[in-house]
């Protein structure tokens, strides 16, 4: 099922792993809380980051995930959380 997702969320990246490799510890973080339904106050306040750094991050991550904006992005950290597989695999810090 995790292949599918990814292939869904990635059709035109050869590896998938890769692309979120590229991704600091800090981006995956918020990739993981975008994921989780938070909103980017909410991260922020999680993470001890203001709004606009969070933005940033976000930012980073469409462009690194190559995704075309903010709707993009959090339908694709939805589908990785529900996947169940950034904890697993990037050893990304849970709430």
């Amino acid at each position: 099922m995790k292949a599918k997702v990814l292939q869904n969320l990635f059709p035109d990246t050869a590896s998938r792993k890769m692309d979120l490799s590229r991704c600091s510890d800090r981006e995956l973080q918020v990739f993981e809380l975008l994921g989780a339904g938070r909103s980017t106050r909410e991260i922020g306040e999680h993470l001890k980051l203001s709004p606009k750094t969070v933005e940033t991050y976000r930012e980073n991550l469409k462009k690194k995930l190559r995704l075309q904006d903010g709707a993009a992005l959090l339908r694709a950290a939805t589908l990785w959380a529900e996947s169940g597989s950034l904890g697993k695999e990037t050893g990304a810090a849970g709430d």
